[in-house]
């Protein structure tokens, strides 16, 4: 991404050809990620299916790594700073502010990177006076840069002064959170942006800091607003549409693309788990994790649920330099305990497609009946196949079909690819 670019936090297809399908199984128990971690070292994505970046802003292309983003890898160390403003005395403890965001932050990346990620976020105890009140900085959604940069600038000043011992040595990202209840908060500003040089934190010997995450929330935020703000940090791009197209009731309809189906798309998913194309963009998956299909053909695969470790994570159907067709377990695990329809998920991707146009279109397997209710897009919350369906797109040489053909005992899925030709 461009430097000086603001991500705000998240809000929120057609139908397609599905065949008939056998009876669905019983619904994965709820259940804790396995202990074990892959050992194979992950490496940087290559190959025919590893799409290159583009000049789209935040491009899902996965090669080569963008250093303008935190590489979450290993352990990332970063400050969390609690803001107060002159015109307002603070009623919620910054010990409190730090509760509702860890330990669920750090755990949430642990888990779905199979430990390859450690995050050390270090909440300050007490809160930094700015010389303005909230207003009078203007940090609202769709504010301008420069208004942005003017309060991390002082945030960071109060924040030295308040604890000369303030340490950011060695930290590649700070967290910003301001009193939730100040007047002129604004809580449709929380969001997440890269600093110019000119405007990169002074660590003090360190590289400077230029991923900041502003946290403009209420008192009691959506529980994965940060992890979503963080993924920014990590280079991922909003997968929910703005402006938003009108869904069915004739309301707005952010999610209408993605669904509850990563973090990136709605930051209170039923299933926030990072699809797994982030995850090998990420370097989250060892080379052997990735099928890669460049031809016409059909191959058979095995896939296990992207959110436990160990085996394969993701199919690549590649169509062009920039534009592919993923496909991937999901199961009730980890991140996804909450997940209304476990089975396997295929979505199109496309690298020249900027953050907020849908670079990322999760295809419905079931477009005429709704997941579950409390999922906040219930028509997408089922959009996974289930051993007896089949999933078609395009004709003749371009056609694609995926078929599940079962599902093991162990959670896997034999999943079937056919790409041009006339059955899966």
């Amino acid at each position: 991404m461009r430097p000086g670019g603001v991500h705000h936090s998240a809000h929120r297809a057609s139908a397609r050809r599905v065949s008939a399908r056998a009876a669905a199984p019983p619904a994965t128990a709820p259940g804790a990620q396995a202990a074990s971690v892959d050992t194979a070292a992950p490496t940087d994505p290559s190959g025919p299916c590893a799409l290159p970046l583009t000049g789209a802003r935040m491009s899902e292309g996965v090669t080569p790594w963008d250093d303008t983003y935190v590489r979450p890898l290993g352990t990332v160390r970063a400050a969390m700073v609690f803001v107060r403003f002159p015109d307002h005395r603070p009623t919620v403890t910054p010990a409190r502010l730090a509760r509702q965001y860890l330990p669920g932050l750090t755990r949430f990346y642990a888990d779905a990177s199979y430990g390859r990620l450690r995050l050390d976020v270090r909440p300050q105890v007490a809160y930094a006076e700015v010389p303005h009140s909230a207003a009078d900085y203007g940090v609202r959604r769709g504010a301008p840069y420069a208004a942005t940069a003017a309060f991390v600038h002082d945030a960071v000043a109060a924040a030295r002064s308040a604890d000369p011992g303030l340490d950011l040595d060695g930290d590649q990202a700070l967290y910003l959170v301001a009193d939730p209840d100040a007047p002129g908060v604004d809580h449709d500003a929380t969001a997440a942006t890269t600093l110019t040089d000119r405007d990169a934190i002074d660590t003090g010997g360190g590289t400077p800091i230029r991923q900041v995450a502003l946290v403009w929330e209420g008192d009691t935020p959506d529980p994965g607003v940060l992890d979503h703000e963080t993924g920014h940090l990590f280079g991922l791009p909003d997968l929910y549409l703005d402006p938003a197209p009108a869904g069915a009731s004739g309301d707005p309809d952010p999610t209408a693309l993605v669904g509850d189906w990563d973090v990136m798309a709605d930051q209170s998913a039923t299933a926030p788990e990072p699809l797994a194309w982030h995850k090998w963009k990420l370097g989250w998956l060892a080379p052997g994790q990735v099928d890669c299909v460049t031809g016409a053909g059909a191959s058979r695969h095995t896939l296990t649920p992207t959110e436990v470790p160990g085996g394969t994570k993701l199919v690549v159907v590649r169509r062009s330099a920039t534009e592919a067709y993923a496909v991937e377990a999901r199961g009730r695990y980890g991140n996804d305990r909450a997940m209304c329809s476990p089975g396997v998920l295929l979505y199109h991707v496309r690298t020249d497609v900027d953050a907020l146009r849908g670079p990322v279109d999760v295809r419905d397997a079931h477009p005429a009946t709704p997941g579950c209710a409390r999922s906040r897009e219930p028509a997408m919350a089922d959009a996974t196949l289930r051993p007896g369906d089949t999933y078609s797109t395009g004709d003749g040489a371009s056609r694609i079909a995926v078929t599940v053909n079962g599902r093991d005992t162990d959670g896997s899925y034999q999943v079937s690819v056919a790409v041009g030709q006339g059955g899966a």
